[in-house]
């Protein structure tokens, strides 16, 4: 049990469940719209996901990153090496204009944790910026790109599905911020810091309500949709609510990180 235990701590510290569940939502906007899916777009943002998040987490020094010292990171390192490899395999496969909106965010994601000059702070350090950051990345690269690849115009209902999955985002990443009260320097002013773990609770129900209420606007709304996004606020309210600052090490890190996959494969059930 031991070696299990070993791998799927490396799933989870290789960053491939949260990729996982970045790929699980970029599958969530094909369905929601109807569009084809598409091989290359979702394994560049997998494959990217895991770059990304493996540099956030163990590159924010380049030379920590390049030259490591454990072997259990230095498998990590490889396990990137082999991801960045792939994502440019897909990429080539995508067009231009997908490819520079997927730099620009990838940029945003670089910035968050390098300073924009030798000596400023990165997003993630500005004060009560951090939460935001992420949700909008996650948003951009899981409703954005695979519009723009698929050539969908600009509409009413885009709009609205990127303001939800900006909500939905900002509401999953609050169980880790009530997690990480313990270490969170002061100065990130995060929402927990600023108005307390009842009060964050309070808000992120209220922001998973509107989440919901805004499928209403839709000019397209479907039953099965609908169904699936109760499902989905009621599991992640529950996730909000149980959470503590002296959480279990998978509870966020797995469980919460697993509801867009739930929600992809509820989804792709009905449908």
């Amino acid at each position: 049990m031991r070696w299990l235990k070993q791998i799927f701590n490396f799933y989870l510290d290789s960053s491939i469940h949260v990729a996982l569940a970045i790929y699980a939502l970029v599958r969530i906007t094909l369905e929601s719209f109807n569009i084809l899916y598409g091989e290359a777009l979702c394994y560049f943002i997998f494959y990217g996901s895991i770059v990304s998040y493996n540099f956030i987490k163990y590159g924010s020094n380049a030379k920590k990153f390049f030259v490591v010292r454990t072997t259990y990171v230095r498998w990590i390192q490889v396990l990137s090496f082999v991801a960045f490899g792939l994502t440019v395999f897909y990429a080539v496969r995508l067009s231009i204009g997908t490819l520079l909106w997927a730099a620009g965010i990838g940029l945003i994601s670089l910035l968050y944790i390098l300073p924009f000059l030798p000596r400023s702070k990165s997003m993630r350090m500005l004060s009560g910026l951090k939460i935001y950051i992420v949700a909008l990345c996650w948003a951009a690269t899981t409703v954005w790109l695979p519009l723009v690849n698929s050539g969908v115009g600009f509409t009413a209902d885009l709009m609205i599905e990127l303001i939800q999955r900006f909500l939905f985002v900002l509401v999953i990443t609050l169980p880790f911020e009530i997690r990480d009260l313990s270490f969170d320097s002061l100065a990130l002013a995060t929402i927990p810091q600023r108005i307390g773990v009842r009060k964050t609770k309070i808000l992120g129900i209220s922001l998973l309500f509107s989440f919901y209420l805004l499928s209403f606007l839709k000019n397209d709304i479907y039953e099965r949709e609908m169904l699936v996004n109760m499902v989905i606020v009621l599991i992640s309210a529950l996730f909000l609510v149980f959470a503590r600052k002296e959480q279990t090490t998978y509870y966020s890190g797995f469980f919460v990180e697993s509801i867009p996959v739930i929600w992809m494969l509820l989804l792709l059930y009905f449908n």
